[in-house]
């Protein structure tokens, strides 16, 4: 915020609830909204992992302590192991994860090309500058992504192909009353009016927005 030019008198808070951190400090921003705390947030997230990898945080020493491994008789929580089981756990087949991952990258393709992400996204100035999502794989084919090789278990369904990415971004979003935003003369792109948080499996780490959406 003080890099933007923004007024010193304007505070700001960093959240870390790992791959639910943006969505969380649109909660946390809506929350204010709705009490009448705020009249207006910004709510945004930073994602720079060719920077901060994977596990970063281990760095520094054990993240877990001998009371919740002991409850798991696990060495270690990981998200490439939990979405294999959650594969196992739903009969997911490898055909199945790769026709899913490469209509998503097709129809992210469609809309680019047909500018519908030109209203959101800010050119990075950097040699050559970044104008586009350069997560998007276009060409890609059912081929290609089957001759990968499982990135977790070597009779796994999961690969780089149709897994979540290694990428750098950074996103935000205004979040405010609609009288505030009639009377700044902006019009509303969505209404949030409830959101859950869901706790789940640890050990499966990925399965806690089925709870939390059946809700």
């Amino acid at each position: 915020t003080l890099a933007a030019g923004w007024p010193e008198s304007i505070p700001g808070v960093t959240i870390n609830r790992a791959c639910g951190s943006s969505h969380q400090a649109i909660e946390f921003a809506v929350m204010g909204v709705m009490s009448g705390r705020y009249d207006l947030a910004i709510a945004g997230g930073v994602e720079t992992m060719s920077r901060v990898p994977l596990g970063a945080t281990r760095a520094v020493g054990q993240p877990y302590g001998p009371g919740m491994l002991g409850r798991y008789g696990v060495e270690a929580f990981d998200q490439g192991p939990g979405a294999e089981m959650m594969a196992k756990r739903w009969n997911l087949s490898r055909q199945q994860l790769d026709e899913f991952a490469l209509a998503s990258h097709q129809k992210a393709t469609a809309a680019t090309d047909a500018g519908a992400f030109d209203g959101q996204l800010v050119p990075v100035p950097t040699a050559p500058d970044l104008t586009h999502d350069e997560g998007i794989r276009r060409g890609s084919t059912l081929e290609k992504l089957g001759s990968l090789k499982p990135a977790f278990a070597e009779d796994g369904v999961v690969t780089a192909g149709n897994a979540s990415q290694i990428s750098d971004g950074a996103a935000a979003v205004m979040v405010t009353t609609p009288e505030r935003a009639a009377e700044l003369g902006l019009r509303p792109l969505a209404r949030l009016h409830s959101g859950v948080v869901m706790g789940d499996d640890p050990v499966m780490v990925l399965s806690a927005p089925i709870p939390a959406t059946a809700k």
